[in-house]
């Protein structure tokens, strides 16, 4: 994000800088007041899309609704190293989630899950597919669920919340290395935090 940041601010410049010359070479002749005007507003609508293009993207579901799985499903499904954060594998059991963990046994070990509850059979199971479990220290406090995707040199991450404003709701915030390096280094350093109990 930051090299498009740059080079929207250096194309702004640039326009900026010719923008009389612009004007006088398309023989439009306006008054300063109106130049100034204009350019103010094309400020204001590269602000905008600069915003636009570095905001979180965020995923709404009810629970136990169809997108709700399709949505875990294509996301364990991508091409890269997966790594879990959850308190327990009890999202296993549900009918529907049987997809989700077959995606999630076909990473083998390019899948790593941190667990506080290892008291579960989806634990040998997944183990058996050769998924890195690691047990994480019940002290640890984070009222957060999230995964990270990483794939050819790119992160991303999505973590899991109550959506307040929706009942029975749950919220994905999605974001990526590009975006948000420093959200998914201090995922990272939690999940290695994990690995040291």
């Amino acid at each position: 994000m930051f090299n498009t940041r740059a080079w929207l601010i250096g194309l702004y410049v640039a326009f900026a800088a010719n923008f009389h010359n612009l004007l006088g070479s398309l023989g439009i002749d306006i008054p300063w007041i109106i130049k100034s005007l204009l350019l103010l507003l094309t400020l204001f609508i590269l602000l905008y899309v600069v915003k636009y293009l570095e905001r979180e993207e965020q995923h709404h579901f009810k629970e136990g609704k169809d997108d709700f799985y399709d949505f875990f499903y294509t996301w364990y499904r991508q091409p890269g190293r997966l790594s879990i954060f959850c308190s327990d594998l009890a999202w296993m059991e549900d009918e529907k989630s049987q997809r989700i963990a077959t995606a999630l046994k076909s990473k083998g070990n390019k899948a790593s899950v941190y667990l506080k509850d290892m008291n579960s059979p989806y634990v040998k199971e997944l183990v058996d597919k050769k998924v890195k479990i690691f047990a994480v220290n019940k002290e640890v406090n984070c009222k957060f669920r999230f995964s990270i995707m990483e794939h050819q040199g790119k992160e991303k991450i999505i973590i899991r919340t109550r959506d307040k404003g929706r009942r029975e709701s749950i919220k994905f915030i999605e974001t990526n290395s590009d975006k948000d390096p420093h959200v998914i280094t201090l995922a990272k350093d939690l999940l290695d935090y994990c690995k040291k109990d």
